[in-house]
């Protein structure tokens, strides 16, 4: 059990080799990377721009102890924002690049030629992958935010709620993963979910690293799309060798 969590937890530095060593993968890793830079760029500037001059307008002739204070709060609240739009950024970003992603990775697994693909087919993919990231999200907070109520609200079990808490991130992070390959695959929802709990040791070590990545500042950044690409490969050996495992038991008997 513990040598198959750290198994998947060792997929994300496969993404990593992946991910920034072939051609075919690295802009599409830098592409939302870019793109996240860039909306948290402008968005925090143009909170910062507003709110300094709603601050212009209370502060005149309140005095400077009270500008100072609200200097402070302008300050707090523009971090604030920067904060949940670099989070949220971080996740929809890659979204519309996932598809691709998790198809080039694997490509780059197999050693396949990527063929050419029409923009029919890219604009579906980001659509598809856009939608997915916002049902993901929804799907996360249904179950995240009765949790953290319970936190509050029964603090005897915060221990055991926190736990909770970090399987169902990394769970999440893992589903996340797996979405794309076992979606060209023909693999329903709820075939993703069993795909998961067939493998669960493996799913949560890749997840739970995943999180801890997630936390470090910038680095997030590029930690969602090498995700996708560690994913990809992780999903690819595991359907591999249950595959293997299944055509052994089949000869045997």
């Amino acid at each position: 059990m513990i040598a198959r969590f750290l198994r998947g937890m060792g997929y994300f530095g496969r993404g990593w080799r992946v991910a920034f060593g072939d051609g075919r993968v690295v802009p599409f890793v830098l592409l939302p990377a870019a793109l996240t830079v860039a909306v948290v760029a402008g968005g925090s500037g143009f909170v910062y721009r507003w709110a300094g001059r709603f601050i212009e307008r209370e502060s005149a002739g309140h005095g400077a102890v009270f500008g100072i204070v609200l200097e402070i709060f302008l300050f707090l609240f523009t971090l604030a924002c920067a904060y949940v739009l670099y989070l949220l950024t971080c996740l929809l970003a890659t979204a519309p690049f996932a598809g691709v992603l998790s198809e080039r990775a694997e490509h780059a697994h197999t050693g396949d030629k990527v063929v050419p693909q029409p923009w029919g087919k890219l604009v579906a993919l980001a659509a598809r992958g856009l939608g997915q990231a916002i049902l993901g999200v929804l799907l996360y907070l249904a179950i995240a935010v009765p949790l953290f109520v319970l936190h509050w609200v029964v603090p005897v079990l915060a221990p055991l709620l926190w736990i909770c808490g970090v399987v169902q991130t990394a769970l999440f992070f893992a589903f996340d993963a797996f979405y794309e390959p076992a979606h060209r695959r023909g693999a329903s929802f709820g075939g993703k979910w069993r795909f998961i709990g067939t493998h669960l040791a493996e799913s949560l070590g890749f997840g739970c690293g995943v999180a801890l990545l997630m936390i470090v500042p910038l680095l997030s950044v590029i930690v969602t799309p090498v995700a996708i690409v560690g994913g990809t490969l992780l999903y690819l050996d595991l359907a591999a060798g249950a595959s293997s495992s299944g055509a052994s038991s089949s000869s045997s008997t």
